[in-house]
């Protein structure tokens, strides 16, 4: 008994085809298992995915559960981005970098957006030649009206109405789009 007669399928001597069509297969097979993985794993999300807060206060915590310890509490309209999600829980990353776990329930994709800066002039229309309304501190969350340009119309949680220069915050507009200085930064 020679090797030279065998007919093996795994022999790619002697089934050259063969075997080009099974590394084929096998390579479909692997790429195929690779994104099903990456589609169902938990972990970063494919496109950058927005939520804000939904209710009046909601709580922060330090891992996907009610028994981690509660890290912050933040009010409505605070904006996240989605990094990854285990069960209904969502791990978030707000503008100042910081990452925590919030319940996702407690959120959705309206669009909001937070001021990112010290203190900002909110304005009675779309423009700087428009009167100021109101101040808003860093940290200040808004929900998001409509756009016009590079300005933004927002509503605080109070009720206050105004536009901020989109600039001086950040969050999104419309599910999936971030604002765009965020992009540069």
């Amino acid at each position: 008994m020679t090797r030279n007669n065998v007919d093996d399928d795994f022999s790619p001597a002697v089934h050259d085809s063969g075997h080009h069509r099974t590394s084929r297969f096998l390579s479909f097979l692997t790429l195929m298992g690779f994104l099903f993985c990456a589609m169902f794993a938990p972990g970063p999300t494919w496109a950058t995915e927005m939520v804000r807060v939904k209710v009046n206060k909601a709580n922060l915590r330090s891992g996907p559960g009610t028994r981690y310890e509660k890290v912050w509490q933040v009010p409505k309209n605070y904006p996240y981005r989605v990094l990854g999600r285990k069960g209904r829980w969502l791990r978030v990353r707000d503008f100042e970098g910081f990452e925590d776990w919030i319940y996702g329930p407690l959120t959705d994709r309206k669009p909001a957006a937070i001021v990112k800066i010290r203190r900002a002039n909110v304005r009675q229309g779309p423009g700087t030649k428009h009167p100021i309304v109101f101040t808003a501190d860093i940290g200040v969350a808004f929900q998001l009206l409509a756009k016009k340009g590079s300005w933004v119309k927002v509503r605080a949680s109070d009720g206050d109405q105004g536009w901020i220069h989109k600039n001086l915050i950040w969050g999104f507009f419309e599910s999936g789009e971030r604002d765009a200085k965020k992009n540069s930064n």
